[in-house]
């Protein structure tokens, strides 16, 4: 397991700003809820249950914020662990197992008839546990897709975000070109220059 920072009782609730969607799959979002990886010590954004419960919202899993429980918490955790090993491809027989136990909560999905065709469709998440549910059946269904390969760390050395690279000729190195990609912009400008900036 990841050694964490900020995951006590004590820890303060995770800020706005420290959820990033911009890995292009919900599982790997979700793994970069462990923020700062690149650390020793890792820091934690899920802290309480109240920050899994609003995750599950802003993630867009959910519309309505669900009650979540320390042991929900807990599992959440763990699943994200599991995440995280599989995403870089060191899973084992345990993580394994950890995820597939969580998908049994996710929506059911079924096919339907419409005008345009037969669609996939699946049921909301009723509770958090439905909603990590997603977070696993997201993870294997990357991983069927062969796109685990695909998954990389942003190339800045103080970030760590995992994300799936989508683009042409797989030339995407960072989580956000508006966010680290130009942080080291900044930083060559600044070696060049001489002004010691490390932005």
């Amino acid at each position: 397991m990841v050694r964490t920072r900020g995951s006590g009782s004590g820890g303060a609730p995770a800020r706005n700003g420290d959820w990033l969607f911009l890995a292009d799959a919900l599982c790997a979002d979700f793994a970069n809820t462990l923020r700062d990886r690149w650390r020793p010590t890792a820091r934690e954004t899920l802290i309480e249950p109240r920050d899994l419960t609003a995750w599950v919202v802003r993630a867009g899993i959910t519309s309505e914020a669900h009650p979540c429980s320390p042991a929900d918490l807990a599992r959440a955790r763990e699943l994200r662990d599991a995440v995280i090993a599989t995403l870089e491809q060191r899973a084992g027989v345990p993580e394994v197992a950890v995820v597939n136990a969580a998908t049994t909560a996710a929506p059911r999905r079924e096919l339907t008839a419409a005008a345009n065709g037969v669609q996939v469709s699946a049921g909301a998440a009723g509770d958090v546990g439905a909603g990590l549910g997603l977070v696993a059946a997201d993870l294997i269904d990357l991983v069927a897709a062969g796109r685990l390969p695909q998954v990389k760390e942003c190339a800045h050395a103080r970030c760590g975000l995992l994300y799936v690279d989508r683009s042409r000729g797989a030339r995407r190195r960072w989580c956000s070109m508006q966010r680290c990609g130009n942080r080291a912009k900044v930083q060559r400008h600044a070696r060049r220059t001489g002004d010691g900036a490390d932005g």
